[in-house]
């Protein structure tokens, strides 16, 4: 699976679904379980201004997809 972040958000059609994180910051290569779940922690050092914000969102090989590839909701995290 891939993870993508960024500090933008689009919505563009991309493999059958949306891709949210534009333009792209960062990608990582994760590794899910058999059910493709992962618990990820993270903290945000405290030199983050307030109010900045992430999108991000995962992209997994899924041979049930019209694609063979599935994507997560987007997700937007927000620095108290």
């Amino acid at each position: 699976m891939t993870m993508y972040v960024s500090v933008g958000q689009g919505a563009f059609p991309f493999k059958g679904g949306t891709f949210y994180p534009v333009p792209i910051l960062m990608q990582f290569t994760l590794v899910a379980d058999q059910f493709g779940e992962m618990n990820l922690h993270s903290t945000v050092p405290g030199t983050t201004p307030s109010g900045a914000a992430f999108v991000m969102q995962a992209w997994m090989s899924d041979i049930t997809a019209p694609f063979l590839v599935s994507g997560t909701n987007g997700l937007k995290a927000i620095v108290p």
